[in-house]
């Protein structure tokens, strides 16, 4: 019988920013550096992009990365090896559902590990990107979310984490400490 491990808001933070900076790391060459989420002052009158992909199965949830319109651009720019001023609306999309698609197959990869005994613990459904302003993305009901903010060259990305074991009401293995 396999032991259990406790799944807290910190430990998923941890593996969250690991595989973001994995994936800042080898797809456009940047680092990243979390910061004080109280620090940051979101802009809400500019348009932004919001990245989603959902998990389903043993878990279920989702992971969202939004960052300004501008920095998607310029994270596209490096991905594509393109000038970000000649970047279609299109590319700058695609790149941005890549981008949470890495992320969260690397966070996928990293829970069932840790918390799953190496065995799959969701799966990944197709990216989902939205564009515009004035917008926040969120789960309603009683899911665990987790919020981390990175700092990307003195610009910001939020990724933000809603977790919860399927088949339970909020508890038995639902993350415990959530921010």
């Amino acid at each position: 019988m396999a032991i259990q491990k406790e799944i807290t808001s910190e430990k998923l933070k941890v593996i969250l920013v690991e595989s973001a900076s994995e994936v800042f790391q080898k797809m456009v060459m940047l680092t990243i550096t979390p910061v004080q989420k109280e620090s940051v002052s979101w802009d809400s009158e500019n348009k932004h992009y919001s990245a989603v992909i959902g998990f389903s199965g043993g878990w279920k949830g989702f992971v969202t990365v939004e960052c300004s319109g501008n920095l998607a651009q310029q994270i596209t720019g490096k991905m594509l090896y393109m000038d970000p001023a000649q970047l279609a609306v299109e590319d700058i999309r695609d790149a941005m559902g890549e981008m949470v698609n890495m992320i969260g197959g690397k966070f996928k990869s990293c829970f069932s590990e840790q918390f799953n005994d190496g065995a799959e613990a969701f799966r990944m459904s197709i990216p989902t990107v939205t564009y515009g302003k004035e917008f926040r993305i969120f789960a309603a009901g009683d899911s665990a979310q987790i919020m981390v903010v990175l700092d990307v060259e003195n610009s910001f990305i939020s990724l933000d984490l809603t977790l919860k074991q399927s088949g339970t009401n909020f508890g038995s293995r639902a993350v415990q400490s959530v921010v």
